[in-house]
């Protein structure tokens, strides 16, 4: 017999740890047996994901200031942009929609920043790859009105953040811009229809127990009662004939009904 499911727990959707703690939703600790092994590894795999895409950022980041050095730009400036769009995406813990809003907030002011003081242009490449995870994992969890408005907020930082750079550059790096935060939207639109699906499968085991105990309970109640009948009946012929013993019998009948109650 498959091990029970906890009754009257459930856990709102899109939970999320930080870049060192994910939090599945549900969580391990609702599921006893196979289930619970199956989230833990689900958890240590997602730790795993966001190891890597600490790494990942972090080589991005490092490259991208590099290659800002070299070209004797402001690699300072590029860094800490860097810096507070990767960290914002890896420390996005359980509110990705404020995380998400903060990453398009410094990145938008960092373009406004670069045009004015003739800065490299923002977001970088490793801003950029931490806004598509942040936009991403936005689109997953946010309802529907707050996902909308940070794609279209997306879609303006990367493009105004191109006008910092030659005319010539502006068109094409903002339609790269634009198919790559589309892109991530994508994902994270895939990823909540996947994250629907997992929770209505976990609605359906918890129906499925829900009835199981149902009808165990049910059985229960009606052999208790079938109990009750028969005894009561075979109280009605004994009294007929020895109502001295209905003192043995009425107890019996009242801890089946007790029985029944319990």
């Amino acid at each position: 017999m498959p091990a029970r499911l906890p009754i009257g727990r459930k856990d709102g959707p899109g939970r999320c740890g930080s870049y060192f703690w994910p939090v599945l939703a549900p969580g391990p600790a609702l599921y006893p047996g196979p289930v619970n092994v199956t989230h833990r590894m689900a958890a240590r795999a997602e730790t795993a994901a966001n190891v890597a895409l600490g790494a990942a950022l972090g080589a991005v980041l490092a490259a991208d200031v590099t290659v800002t050095a070299v070209k004797q730009h402001n690699w300072v400036f590029e860094l800490a942009i860097g810096v507070l769009a990767c960290g914002s995406a890896l420390l996005r813990g359980r509110n990705r929609l404020r995380a998400a809003a903060v990453g398009l907030a410094v990145c938008g002011l960092a373009g406004v920043a670069a045009d004015v003081y003739h800065l490299p242009s923002q977001p970088g490449v490793a801003a950029s790859l931490g806004l598509l995870v942040l936009g991403a994992a936005a689109v997953r969890t946010a309802a529907a009105r707050p996902a909308a408005i940070i794609a279209a907020a997306g879609v303006l930082v990367m493009v105004a953040g191109r006008v910092a750079i030659r005319v010539e550059d502006i068109v094409p790096l903002a339609f790269l811009g634009t198919v790559a935060w589309s892109g991530a939207l994508l994902t994270g639109v895939w990823l909540r229809l996947r994250d629907t699906s997992r929770q209505l499968a976990i609605d359906a085991v918890r129906r499925g127990e829900r009835l199981e105990l149902a009808r165990e309970l049910h059985d229960v109640v009606a052999h208790h009662i079938a109990g009750i009948v028969v005894q009561a009946q075979a109280a009605g012929l004994v009294a007929a004939r020895r109502p001295e013993a209905l003192h043995g019998t009425l107890p019996a009948i009242q801890s089946a009904g007790n029985d029944a109650l319990a």
